[in-house]
């Protein structure tokens, strides 16, 4: 029976750093169990439950170097989605194919409106972004135009591409990713749970707003000292999203539905891309939040301690 080589690629914003972390943490169970995950530098973070970037920099960087050793070996990054083009794909196929195993590329998506907004955050958050939503859309945001090229080219038969949302399955992502991804249904109840703590947490729309105000005015990176010290010290804190009013939903939804649908034809109907609607995204009594933002007590606290650490010249933070 030939071996598989599973490349999950991604994309952001769909559970990626939970999946990571769980694999990571059970890297000798699923050894046992004749899966391989490949050692990576940033795995011992990630395995207590925080932020990593995965193994998936082996296959771009060090494809020579890697060993396969399991009956399945994955691999996992979210810079594959964006980074790995065709002549990418071939050298990993030709390594596969030369060494028995079959390749399956696994990508989550979500429904849009859910990860526009989730990624809007994450260019704030971490990415240096100054853009309000809807400027961020208009002149930044291609990630289904980018799920298209990987499902096009998965239709000419280079290689298998296993999509599925997010949005559907992430109360058992961890279940879900090893049943239907890699197909091992034996696998879950084995498994040690990783870390408890919330991975990468999103941010309240205060938060976002500091955070894109620093991003304006401080030369360098202040993530650091901003958004990461409230997501480390404060990770209870429910995460918000930015409002849009009915008629700018509307524009916005029938700008790309031709793209969602052109997506959705590909995919399992469970899978499907939604355009969520208004009113479930913001419920009936939503209204924009303007230019008034709420931080807690223990939000000041944590902000107040990283700044002056920075005043300070020490950087010691949280």
């Amino acid at each position: 029976m030939k071996k598989n080589l599973f490349v999950h690629i991604g994309h952001g914003k769909t559970g990626t750093s939970a999946i990571q972390s769980m694999l990571a943490a059970n890297r000798t169970v699923l050894g046992e169990n004749g899966v391989q995950y490949p050692f990576h530098k940033s795995m011992e973070h990630a395995a207590r439950g925080g932020i990593t970037s995965g193994n998936g920099a082996l296959l771009l960087n060090d494809l020579d170097g890697v060993r396969f050793d399991g009956d399945d070996v994955v691999f996992s990054g979210e810079s594959l989605f964006f980074r790995l083009g065709q002549d990418g794909r071939r050298r990993i196929l030709e390594k596969a194919e030369s060494l028995g195993y079959d390749v399956v590329f696994v990508c989550y998506t979500r429904n849009f409106f859910e990860h526009s907004f989730s990624a809007w955050g994450q260019n704030i958050k971490r990415g240096g972004g100054t853009m309000f939503y809807e400027d961020f859309l208009e002149k930044k945001y291609r990630v289904f135009d980018i799920l298209l090229r990987w499902i096009a080219a998965s239709s000419k038969g280079e290689f298998r591409l296993r999509v599925f949302n997010y949005d559907r399955v992430k109360t058992d992502l961890n279940g879900h990713f090893l049943r239907s991804a890699l197909g091992r249904g034996d696998l879950p109840e084995k498994m040690a749970s990783a870390s408890s703590a919330r991975v990468n947490r999103s941010l309240t729309m205060a938060e976002y707003e500091l955070q894109r105000q620093f991003n304006v005015f401080y030369e360098g990176k202040s993530y650091p000292f901003v958004s990461d010290v409230l997501v480390e010290h404060c990770p209870d804190i429910r995460s918000e999203v930015p409002f849009i009013d009915r008629d700018s939903h509307a524009r916005i939804a029938a700008k790309y539905e031709g793209l969602v649908s052109e997506i959705n034809r590909s995919l399992d109907a469970e899978d499907r891309i939604v355009l969520t609607p208004h009113e479930e995204l913001y419920g009936d009594g939503a209204g924009p939040g303007g230019d008034r933002f709420c931080f807690s007590q223990e939000q000041l606290r944590v902000l107040a301690k990283s700044l002056s650490a920075q005043l300070n010249g020490s950087g010691r933070n949280g």
